[in-house]
């Protein structure tokens, strides 16, 4: 079996974000997000998307009143996490930024430098 190592370090957060599949039009869906990493975040629900579709968000970080906006890839599904030797049932999907605007990147990497500089 082969363990995948994460690129980014995570860390807990919960921010209403905002899903757009522009495929079948504008069709907003509201999510609450559990983690967040430079590379992309963490969405618990029941209502999931295929891996690998593409789709868009936008949430908001503190600091900032603009949302942060980007395109997301479905990088992966979630049915059960192990969390201190039990399986509990956590739905969710891990969406992977595949274009974010450097400034909106910037603030990114500055809120997760601030939760860093905090723990």
């Amino acid at each position: 079996m082969v363990i995948e190592a994460r690129q980014f370090k995570r860390f807990d957060i919960e921010t209403s974000v905002v899903i757009t599949d522009n495929s079948i039009g504008e069709l907003p869906v509201l999510y609450t997000a559990s983690n967040l990493s430079e590379g992309g975040l963490f969405i618990k629900s029941d209502l999931l998307w295929e891996p690998d579709s593409i789709l868009s968000v936008s949430f908001n970080l503190p600091g900032r009143l603009e949302s942060v906006k980007a395109k997301v890839k479905v990088a992966r599904l979630e049915e059960t996490f192990d969390i201190f030797g039990e399986n509990v049932d956590v739905h969710g999907m891990g969406l992977k930024f595949i274009d974010i605007s450097d400034e909106d990147f910037n603030f990114l990497k500055k809120v997760i430098g601030d939760f860093q500089n905090t723990k």
